[in-house]
């Protein structure tokens, strides 16, 4: 994996030269290509939602591994301010190829290529803070910018007539938002048992080199207070907590037939109903790949306690 990182490390800064100098030619290309776009599909787009460290990253390369469903590659990651252009050149590049990728680093693919799917946070970013604010309520952008999002969104999905399937957890964060742009989006939600979701979190963050009850990942509305929280192993599991609460609440504004919760736990099985509720034709020649469930514990009795103490207290 590290060996492929640098070989695309390499290729990432060739791309990103090219796309700076040739942005403007990039640009008249996509618009006279959007020229041609009939805006009559049936699809919207579908959402995977969820904590961080719930396995939403497996079941976004799984779902589009296997389905012949459209996604944001490191392609479109790269090309972010082009995004329908992304589609139009991976489609000439890969011809619809199954990525066969099953690896990430904290949801990061680029090791796998540039077919691999992206939470492609540039794209996002043109639109909102995701280094500081991921809770955006249906009112927070301007009528332009949801224009925006619609118009990169819709185009893509119009031009091939199928359903693009994203994965980057804020979008959890502003599903009220999301739905006022596209009322018929779908959303999956992936859950995990929350103290194997806390422990995965607090390793994350050693690994990272952060100090334990340093604040790390998805930011829900009340982040500024979960942030001062001293001790970790509340912070964390009240970060995951206001995180699926978020979201939960939010499902309630949305049709049941639009709305999907997989468990980790039983990742198999609810990906077969992922499958059913996406509703494409399955891709050619994808490569098989066996789910290996981590349910592991590997904290000290001591944090471990502290952990379960932490959920005990919000009755869960």
């Amino acid at each position: 994996m590290k060996r492929y990182f640098k070989l695309y490390n390499y290729q990432n800064k060739f791309l990103g030269l090219l796309s700076s100098i040739f942005q403007r030619k990039i640009t008249k290309y996509e618009n006279k290509s959007l020229a041609d776009v009939k805006f009559s599909s049936e699809y919207s787009p579908i959402f995977i939602v969820g904590s961080p460290r719930t396995g939403s990253t497996i079941v976004f390369e799984k779902l589009t591994n296997e389905l012949d469903v459209l996604y944001p590659n490191n392609l479109s990651w790269k090309f972010y301010k082009n995004f329908f252009f992304s589609f139009l050149l991976s489609k000439k590049l890969f011809n619809n190829k199954a990525h066969n990728c099953f690896d990430s680093d904290h949801g990061g693919t680029l090791g796998c290529g540039w077919n691999a799917p992206s939470e492609c946070g540039t794209f996002w970013r043109k639109w909102i803070d995701i280094d500081n604010k991921n809770f955006y309520d249906k009112d927070d952008l301007n009528k332009k910018e949801k224009n925006e999002i619609k118009q990169d969104i819709l185009s893509v999905i119009n031009n091939f007539d199928k359903p693009i399937l994203f994965k980057n957890l804020v979008n959890g964060q502003m599903m009220k938002l999301l739905l006022d742009i596209f009322p018929d989006a779908k959303f999956i939600f992936v859950k995990r048992d929350m103290f194997l979701t806390a422990q995965s979190i607090l390793k994350a963050k050693r690994k990272n080199g952060m100090k334990d009850n340093e604040y790390w990942s998805i930011k829900p509305k009340n982040y500024q207070k979960l942030k001062q929280i001293k001790n970790p192993y509340e912070q964390i599991i009240k970060q995951i907590h206001y995180i699926e609460k978020q979201i939960i609440d939010d499902s309630k504004l949305i049709s049941k037939d639009n709305f999907l919760i997989v468990n980790y736990e039983k990742l198999e099985e609810d990906l077969v109903k992922a499958k059913k509720f996406i509703g494409v034709e399955s891709r050619e020649n994808y490569k098989k790949h066996e789910i290996y469930i981590s349910n592991k514990v590997s904290l000290n009795d001591e944090e471990i306690k502290s952990f379960k103490s932490e959920i005990a207290k919000l009755g869960i």
